[in-house]
């Protein structure tokens, strides 16, 4: 023990340091409808790449997962939202949650 204690903190130092920066790994929670209805309604930006949103806001962070929660509206949007949501399914970091 003691020789590893003197190893610890008075042995010499590496003659090469390896720096690296280390990422935090980071999920990502969003409630679809506000979302929708604080940001998007309104705009002509409907189609908004959630992937590439989150990785240009984040980029000190590794994303692991999208988490995208929503329904299913009724009315003469809805073949609009299921376009939206299975062009978000397509994504690798996206899962959306329909409840």
């Amino acid at each position: 023990m003691a020789s590893l204690y003197g190893w610890l903190f008075f042995g010499e130092m590496p003659t090469r340091l390896y720096l690296c920066q280390i990422l935090a790994r980071t999920n990502v929670y969003i409630d679809g409808f506000n979302f929708y209805y604080g940001a998007i309604r309104g705009t002509p930006y409907k189609w908004l790449n959630l992937e590439d949103y989150f990785r240009r806001l984040l980029q000190a962070d590794q994303i692991q997962t999208i988490y995208y929660f929503t329904a299913i509206v009724t009315g003469s949007t809805q073949e609009n939202q299921k376009t939206y949501l299975k062009a978000l399914e397509s994504l690798s970091s996206v899962i959306v949650v329909l409840g």
